[in-house]
């Protein structure tokens, strides 16, 4: 696995591990519906950014994008529960572990980078 695949994957664990612990202190379930959205949601983004390669690498190894979103993520996850949304945080989740689930694939050879799709 690349340098930058293992940031990510670490990334997307500390803000999958913060919403699974914001969504039980906060009694919510996890919504499978909206996990399955925000699975496909990330597949589909993973198809559209793979169409420009280049530039989201150039803006997402900047340490300051990673911070900025890995920050307004966490906020997300804040504000969702103090409005007691469990449908956003399953989304968020159902995300994380997709990207997670493709990184993983990837690196091991079992599915194809999404540019190739």
């Amino acid at each position: 696995m690349r340098r930058a695949h293992r940031i990510d994957a670490g990334l997307a664990l500390c803000v999958l591990c913060g919403s699974l612990v914001a969504l039980r202190r906060a009694g919510l379930r996890i919504s499978f519906p909206s996990a399955l959205g925000g699975a496909l949601g990330t597949l589909a983004f993973e198809y559209v950014a793979s169409r420009h390669q280049e530039r989201i690498r150039r803006e997402w190894t900047r340490p300051d994008v990673r911070a900025l979103t890995v920050t307004g993520t966490l906020a997300l996850v804040v504000g969702t529960i103090r409005f007691r949304s469990g449908s956003l945080l399953s989304a968020l989740c159902g995300a994380l572990v997709c990207y997670l689930a493709l990184l993983a694939g990837v690196a091991t050879g079992r599915v194809a980078h999404p540019t190739e799709w």
